[in-house]
Order: structure tokens, then C-alpha cells, then sequence
């Protein structure tokens, strides 16, 4: 259980274990550790450290500060007075671990559990249940410095014994497990005081504050003790050792950095007023990240184990999505295992004949794995069974041969018309005359009756120096085309029109096309570049044959096509009326309404409910004129009659009363409306009962 999760909690638990007459203690931590250095100076009641070459202030106001260790969560513990206080490294907070009796205390130890050496016991602080307990051990007199070894699980310890006169009675390095048994003294000492423990090399190094004052150093059995370095040291008061080094802090406040094989020592730091505990803080591989925080604290590239664990990066150097650590072909993007062909090689059988491609001599052949005598790709068979195989028989089967001689596999070198030429190269081996087919073939003669160049015996006009076959017009007729439209003379009726092989509707010489495309061809179109016309017509080829004013006369015959009313401009122009007044002509652009209905209608009573309306003339402009008449009686129309013609018109009214009669004058031009007028004002006729009687 780590330190953090158990200071949450808040379960301590003071466990007693050996009671005996001690002295003062120095500082032990058994963690491998760089040359992150903390310390305790009691003269200034300070903790400090240093980072990165510059010294940091991590705690002050420390009253009678007492040793020092580095936990297994980068917790730094600290005795002071009767108080261990923990400083957390990561968050920077301190927290109360517990309180001891009112006793000495000499040293502090800390990995999973904590150490403390006082003036006659060793105390060790322990989690869960909450609980303290004094178990006194006869054999422990005075412990002063301490120190754990957690991967052996043993706490070491300097027993400086009982003072008897003028010196101790016993003076030892020992040790116990960590549950306080098995009790061992490995090393009888005389004066010495500090401790460090190198877990990783199995060495224990201590101070002997003889003269001279002198390191010393053994196996972690108390076997091999030796002296390590016994110059320039005025009184030790404390060790650690990390980072590959042994680290001493001197009482005249020198701390000095020592090599644990040579002994070479280099001075590190100075102006320590009182020294009261050192511990090497852990970063074994230097990559800035404290062991305690990681899980690969030996690993400088890795700070925590991720696929490969310490010591192996997560790479995948070949990029086929496999880490190096996990396949065997870390170089090869296509495999991960080695396979039958191993690394670099693929596991193909490019043949499939069951046997991969790196132990087929054949990776091509199916049907074989090793070349045999005829090679890959060539079955070592005789398929004519002459003890010959067939990659070395020229005549694979041909029994009676393994080369073609003259003439080849299978066919006998001899000469059936006995003319001095094999069968095999005479064409003609039943003839002794011919050799070759020549053009007629054997036993026919290759005569030339005609002495055209073709033999008698391949054409069919051998009389005809012309020709060879009779073609599409017979012997003794040429297959010419005179015309050169792909049509022979002699199938055609039309051999000098190029483009005719037939005379059409137009005959020879002359085209059957239809250039305006209005289906009539030109030979008999008058009008063969006017697709709207054949013939000419009143207006001409080009020119349509239309009236667009709609006034009886074609726009080719009038000068005024879109004005209904004139054929030509007359004084006034096309579009402009011209009204005449007596002698007088005038133009206007409207007609001339005034002149279309000069007067009120006239309206006459009738007998039989009817009354006659007599409509004005119309003046002499052209055109036609009708009347819409409108009767109302009151606001009520009651009659409308529509396009009647300019005479008396009777109105059959349904009964007698007061009636209103009013018109509205059209004039049109063909179906154009040229002019509408405004209703005129209402004439005035009133019918009586005896003049309208219902029928």
C-alpha cells in the first residue's frame, strides 16, 4: 500500500519493537537515487533540496530536526522533536504521520513502512489497524542510524550498546526482519555512527568516527568488510547512497560525494550549518521523473512500462502496426512471426504445390520442388517410353527417334517417287516430275493459256488476258467504274454520274436533291431555295404570300402591311386616319368618334311592348361599324343587344314603364377592332299598359 492512500485514510499504526539504552542516529534510505540531493539543516531549522543545480526551500521553522529518508511515494520523512512529518514531493504538502512518546529520536527509514530510531528502541510505523504496541527486545541496547532493505526484508541498524566507564559496552551493525524478528549483529564497529544501504550491488557502508574518521563498506551479511575511504573527513553524521554514489554529510557542514569501488571523493556542497539528515532523492535513471513515480525508474527513455515493459521501447521499427517487443520480425513490415521461412522471408507458395517458396527449388512448378534433370517448369517424363527423357528427346513421340533428322519427328526419311527427294520435303512425292505443288498442285500441269501470269488451273477467264474470274460483269467484260462512285458500268444506268447510279425522278446529270428541305425536290421546285414555297406565287420566291393586317391585300402588294385601315400612306402615312370635312382632310392617330356618332340615338315607341332605335350614320373613314345597345330601367339593364348593323332596330321591351337607351359604336377593320366609343348618354322612351300587352 502506498503512503499516499494510507495518509488519506489516516490509520497509523506505532508498533514498538525493541527497547534498549541508544544514542543519537544517522540518517539510512535503501532506495537507489540520483544526485537529486535533500537534507536537513538544524542549524537554520530548514528542509532543502537541490533541483537542477539551484537550492530549493521545501520547509522552514523545523525545531530540533532529526533524520531524513525518501518513501516509496516520494514522501520525504522527517523527525522533529517528537513529531514525523511527511513532505510530499509532488504536491508540495506536509502532512502529521504521528507522535512518539516523549523520547530521543536519532534516525528516520521509509520505504512501504517506516523506521525510527530513538534513544532505546526502534519504532516502526505500520498501517491499518489504528494501534500502537511496545514489544522490547533484550538484544537491542542503543540504536542510532537505521536503514531498510526491503527487497530482502530486513531494517539494519548502528547498536552503539550500553556505555559502561568511559566507553560503549557494544558497538554493532545489526539486523532483524521487518517484524522485528530474527535479530542478527553482522559487524562489530568502534565508533560507528551513519548507514546506507546499496540494495542493488548487496553493499552496506558506514562511518567510523575513529581517527582517523573512515567509510567503510560490506556485504549485506556483515562478510567482506573493507575500508573505502579514510581521508578528509572531520566527524560523519550522516550517509545515503544514490545514483551509483555514496553521499556524505560531514559535521563541519561539507557534503561530499564518494565513488562506492574507488573511494574517489569530489566535495559537492558546503555551508551546512548543522547537518541533520540526507537522503538521495530517487531518480536512478536521470530522466527527471522520481522512481517513485514510475514504473520503469531504471529505464531513462520509459516512465512507465507501457507494452514492452522497462527496458524495451514501444517501437514498431519495421511499421506494420506490431511492437518489436511483441513479434519476432521486428525488421520485416509483412511478418511478425518468424514462420517456416523466417524473418525477411515470406511464407508464400507462389505454386501451391503445399511446399513454401524458401525450400522449393521450384516456386514456379506446381509439380515439382527441385529442378531433377530437366529443370523447373519441365516434368522429367518420356512420354514415347524410349529410355530418353523428353526434355532431352527431340522427337518426344517418336520411339524410333530422338532428333528430327531431315524430316522430323515422326516421319520417315524416305523417297516414295524415287526422285532424289525425300517424301517428307516433296510435295509432290507420287510425281516424279513435280517437287512442289506449285499453283495447279500435283499431276496438273501449271500452263498459262492466256499468258496472263495465272495458271490455267486457278482462273476461270483462261481466254481473257484481262481478267483471272469472271467479277461482278463475266469474262470478257471490264469491271470498270468510269464514274468512280463504287458502282461497276455494267450494274449501273448512270456510269458518268458520280454521284447517280440510277436516273431518280431527275434524271442523269442532274440531282435529286431538295436544298430548301421542304420535301420537294429541286428539278421540280420553282422555289428550291424557299423552304416555305414550291411556286412563285403573286409575291415571289423569298417572299410569303401573307396579308398581316388582315385587310384583303398581301403585305407584297401593299405599302402599308400592318395598318388594316390604308394599302398605302396616302397625305396622312400609313397608320395616321384621314378624315375629310368637306374639302378639308385632316389627320389624326384615333378615329374620328365625334364624326362616328354625331347625334343621340333615336327611339320610338311601338305597339306589342317594343320601341324602334334608329342609330346614327357613320363617317366616310373606312371599315365597318356595329352597335351595342344597352336598355336599363332604373339602375337595372333589362335588355343588351350586341353587333347589331347601323339601321332602326326594335326592341321588344318586357312591360310598359320608363326606359333608358344607350349605345356604344364599333368600328373594325377585317377582325381588328380599330375603335370602340363610350356609351353615349341614355334617350328617354316610356311605353304604356295599352302599348305593351304580354303574350
Amino acid at each position: 500500500m502506498i503512503h499516499s492512500e494510507l495518509l488519506k485514510r489516516g490509520t497509523w499504526l506505532l508498533h514498538r519493537f525493541v527497547s534498549a539504552t541508544g544514542l543519537v542516529a544517522l540518517l539510512a534510505t535503501s532506495a537507489s537515487a540520483d544526485t537529486e540531493i535533500a537534507w536537513l539543516d538544524g542549524g537554520q531549522g530548514k528542509l532543502l533540496r537541490t533541483q537542477g543545480g539551484a537550492v530549493i526551500e521545501l520547509e522552514t521553522g523545523i525545531a530540533r530536526a532529526t533524520g531524513l529518508a525518501v518513501d516509496a511515494e516520494c514522501g520525504l520523512h522527517y523527525m522533529s522533536g517528537a513529531t514525523l512529518f511527511r513532505k510530499d514531493l509532488g504536491t508540495g504538502t506536509r502532512t502529521t504521520v504521528t507522535t512518539l512518546p516523549s523520547v530521543l529520536t536519532r534516525d528516520v527509514a521509509a520505504d512501504d513502512v517506516t523506521f525510527i530510531s530513538t534513544q532505546r528502541s526502534i519504532e516502526k510505523i505500520t498501517f491499518v489497524p489504528v494501534a500502537r504496541s511496545t514489544t522490547p527486545f533484550s538484544t537491542i541496547n542503543a540504536p542510532r542510524a537505521v536503514a531498510i532493505a526491503p527487497a530482502l526484508g530486513k531494517v539494519y541498524w548502528v547498536d552503539s550498546g550500553n556505555y559502561v566507564g568511559t566507553a560503549f559496552s557494544l558497538n554493532a551493525i545489526r539486523r532483524m526482519n521487518l517484524n522485528g524478528s530474527s535479530v542478527e549483529s553482522l559487524v562489530s564497529t568502534t565508533a560507528a555512527r551513519a548507514l546506507a544501504i546499496d540494495e542493488n550491488s548487496g553493499v552496506m557502508f558506514w562511518a567510523e568516527n575513529t581517527s582517523p574518521v573512515a567509510i567503510k563498506k560490506a556485504l549485506l551479511n556483515g562478510s567482506g568488510v573493507s575500508t573505502l575511504a579514510s581521508s578528509g573527513f572531520t566527524y560523519v553524521s550522516h550517509l545515503s547512497f544514490g545514483g551509483g554514489f555514496l553521499y556524505a554529510l560531514d559535521v563541519d557542514g561539507i557534503l561530499k560525494k564518494i565513488h562506492p569501488t574507488t573511494g574517489a571523493t569530489t566535495t559537492v556542497r558546503t555551508g551546512i550549518q548543522v547537518g541533520a539528515g540526507l537522503a538521495v532523492l530517487p531518480d536512478e535513471d536521470g530522466d527527471a521523473a522520481f522512481d517513485c513515480n514510475e514504473e520503469c525508474p531504471s529505464d531513462p527513455l520509459k516512465t512507465v512500462g507501457g507494452i514492452c515493459g522497462c527496458g524495451t521501447p514501444d517501437v514498431d521499427s519495421d511499421g506494420d502496426t506490431f511492437l518489436d517487443c511483441t513479434e519476432d520480425c521486428d525488421s520485416d513490415p509483412l511478418k511478425n512471426v518468424a514462420g517456416a521461412c523466417g524473418c525477411g522471408v515470406a511464407d508464400t507458395d507462389t505454386d501451391a504445390d503445399g511446399t513454401f517458396d524458401c525450400t522449393d527449388l521450384c516456386i514456379t512448378d506446381q509439380f515439382k520442388t527441385s529442378p531433377g534433370v530437366c529443370g523447373c517448369n519441365v516434368p522429367d517424363t518420356d512420354v514415347d517410353s524410349d529410355g530418353t527423357l523428353d526434355c532431352l528427346d527431340l522427337c518426344i513421340l517418336d520411339s524410333g527417334k530422338t532428333a528430327p533428322g531431315v524430316c522430323g519427328c515422326g516421319i520417315p526419311d524416305v523417297d516414295g517417287d524415287s526422285d532424289g527427294t525425300l517424301s517428307c520435303v516433296d510435295q509432290c512425292d507420287s510425281d516424279p516430275a513435280k517437287v512442289s505443288d506449285g499453283v495447279c498442285g500435283c499431276g496438273i500441269p501449271d500452263t498459262d493459256s492466256d499468258g496472263d501470269g495465272s495458271p490455267d488451273c486457278v482462273e476461270q477467264c483462261d481466254s481473257d488476258v484481262g481478267k483471272i474470274a469472271p467479277g461482278a460483269c463475266g469474262c470478257g467484260t471490264p469491271d470498270d467504274d468510269t464514274d468512280g462512285d463504287g458502282t461497276l458500268d455494267c450494274v449501273e444506268e448512270c456510269d458518268s454520274d458520280a454521284g447517280k447510279t440510277l436516273p431518280g425522278m431527275c434524271g442523269c446529270g442532274i440531282s435529286d436533291a431538295d436544298t430548301d428541305g421542304d420535301g420537294s425536290i429541286d428539278c421540280v421546285d420553282q422555289c428550291d431555295a424557299d423552304a416555305g414555297k414550291i411556286v412563285p406565287g403573286i409575291c415571289g420566291c423569298g417572299v410569303n404570300d401573307v396579308d398581316t393586317d388582315g385587310d384583303g391585300s398581301l403585305d407584297c402588294q401593299e405599302q402599308c402591311p400592318a395598318d388594316p385601315l390604308k394599302t398605302a400612306p396616302g397625305q396622312c402615312g400609313c397608320g395616321q386616319f384621314e378624315v375629310r370635312d368637306g374639302a378639308t382632310t385632316r389627320c389624326s392617330n384615333d378615329p374620328p368618334v365625334a364624326s362616328v356618332v354625331p347625334d343621340p340615338p333615336a327611339a320610338t315607341p311601338q305597339s306589342g311592348c317594343a320601341t324602334a332605335v334608329t342609330l346614327p350614320p357613320f363617317a366616310n373613314i373606312g371599315g365597318k361599324v356595329s352597335y351595342n345597345v344597352v336598355v336599363m330601367k332604373g339602375k337595372r339593364r333589362v335588355l343588351s343587344v350586341t353587333g347589331v348593323r347601323r339601321r332602326a332596330t326594335k326592341l321588344r321591351l318586357p312591360r310598359s314603364g320608363r326606359y333608358a337607351v344607350r349605345y356604344q359604336a364599333v368600328l373594325t377593320k377585317g377582325r381588328q377592332v380599330v375603335r370602340r366609343t363610350k356609351f353615349s348618354d341614355s334617350t328617354a322612351v316610356e311605353l304604356s299598359s295599352d302599348q305593351c300587352r304580354r303574350r
